[in-house]
């Protein structure tokens, strides 16, 4: 769990880590495709009302981070492909915190040896988790920063582009 205020922190880390693993062919697993976005679930049809509304400490929550991938697992030659999505979403027992959401699905390989590499990846990723918690206050801001400045230009650019296009 993280603090409402550090998903972009941990976000930006995390996108980091997994993006500096593209076109990599050696340690525990490769990645492609690395995204994210920035949800708002509450305002889905038929969805729960913003957790703000039973806990001020959800108040300044605008959005939640969602980032995902393709990964395949290492040893390579065993052709374990799957798609992860790591999601920040607000931890309604822990008012203020942020859980961290991690979903697998096997895109090819075989399903057993699936399972058994998979404890490699999710244990590597709550050691990122540790690192990331280890890091100077400054150098944790600093990947926030980077997240949330180039995700406005992504907007921005998109806005763009729909003007272009009109």
């Amino acid at each position: 769990m993280v603090k409402v205020r550090e998903q972009e922190c941990a976000g930006g880390f995390l996108f980091d880590y997994y993006q500096s693993h593209q076109d990599i062919s050696h340690g525990l697993f490769a990645s492609d495709a690395v995204d994210y976005v920035f949800e708002c679930p509450w305002d889905a049809p038929g969805a729960p009302a913003h957790p703000g509304k039973d806990h001020p400490e959800f108040c300044d929550l605008r959005a939640c981070l969602r980032m995902t991938a393709t990964v395949w697992l290492a040893p390579f030659d065993f052709g374990i492909k799957e798609s992860v999505a790591i999601a920040f979403t607000p931890d309604e027992e822990t008012p203020g915190f942020m859980q961290i959401d991690v979903e697998l699905a096997l895109l090819a390989g075989e399903v057993g040896m699936w399972k058994r590499l998979n404890k490699g990846f999710v244990n590597d990723l709550r050691k990122q988790l540790l690192v990331w918690r280890s890091l100077e206050e400054s150098v944790r801001t600093a990947f926030e920063d980077t997240l949330v400045r180039q995700y406005a230009a992504r907007l921005h650019d998109d806005r763009r582009d729909g003007e272009d296009q009109a």
